[in-house]
C-alpha cells in the first residue's frame, strides 16, 4: 500500500523529471497496466520519466530509450523491436 501512495504522490507534484525505482513490484496486474499507461501519458506530457527495473519486458513496454548497465558499462537501445525479438536481442547483445 505504501508502494502506491508514493505514486500516487509522485504524480500529484507532476516533477518535470520523475525518477523511480522499480515503480511496478509489489503492485497487482491492474494497478500495474494503469501504473504503466500512466507513466506513458506522463512522458508524452513533456515530462521526463526514468525507471530503474530488473524486467526487461516492462523496459520495452513503456520506455522509447533503454539503458542496460552490463559489467560496468552503460548500453543504450532505441526501443524498436517487438517485446519477444527485444528480450532476445538484448540477451546477446549484453
Amino acid at each position: 500500500m505504501r508502494h502506491q501512495l508514493l505514486l500516487v504522490i509522485s504524480f500529484i507534484l507532476c516533477p518535470k523529471v520523475l525518477l523511480l525505482d522499480e515503480p511496478l513490484v509489489s503492485l497487482d496486474p491492474i494497478i500495474i497496466n494503469d501504473t504503466k499507461k500512466n507513466l506513458v501519458t506522463y512522458a508524452k506530457q513533456g515530462n521526463i520519466v526514468i525507471i530503474s527495473t530488473h524486467i526487461i519486458s516492462i523496459a520495452q513496454q513503456i520506455s522509447d530509450e533503454i539503458l542496460i548497465l552490463s559489467n560496468g558499462k552503460l548500453i543504450m537501445f532505441k526501443n524498436c523491436l517487438d517485446s519477444q525479438n527485444f528480450e532476445k536481442y538484448v540477451i546477446e547483445n549484453i
